[in-house]
């Protein structure tokens, strides 16, 4: 998972059985705050799914829609949590970075996994790398 310093999102990778990453997952969320132990978001439910290099895709905008219909979320938020998707939609037509970074052939590796993740600025677990940008 990346965690962008400047932006409500975290990007999600996922590698198929042979190694090749095959989906980007764009988690568009509230702003992260960070704190000594990490940091504090909240999912807001729109997604954004890129299968190939410059083309996405929307994911629960269902979601998103029942969120307003029921009052949980209201429509100024809605309107800023499309519109941080669209700024990173745009990002992925570019194929401007993160998503050009070389993160789709980055490998898992035993010295990474045992690694401390203060020492690294990412962990490890489950297949699935976390990075956090430096302050």
């Amino acid at each position: 998972m990346l965690v962008p310093r400047a932006g409500s999102h975290s990007i999600w990778l996922f590698w198929d059985d042979a190694g090749a990453c095959r989906t980007w997952y764009v988690n568009l969320e509230q702003r992260h705050r960070w704190h000594a132990s990490g940091c504090d978001t909240r999912d807001e439910l729109l997604d954004i799914v890129c299968e190939r290099p410059r083309e996405w895709r929307w994911k629960d905008e269902d979601e998103l829609e029942a969120a307003l219909a029921f009052g949980v979320l209201d429509r100024e938020r809605a309107v800023a949590v499309r519109a941080e998707g669209e700024r990173v939609a745009r990002v992925i037509e570019r194929w401007d970075s993160p998503f050009s970074d070389g993160w789709d052939d980055w490998r898992r590796s035993e010295l990474a996994s045992a690694a401390p993740a203060a020492q690294m600025g990412r962990a490890v677990t489950g297949g699935v790398v976390t990075r956090v940008e430096p302050r």
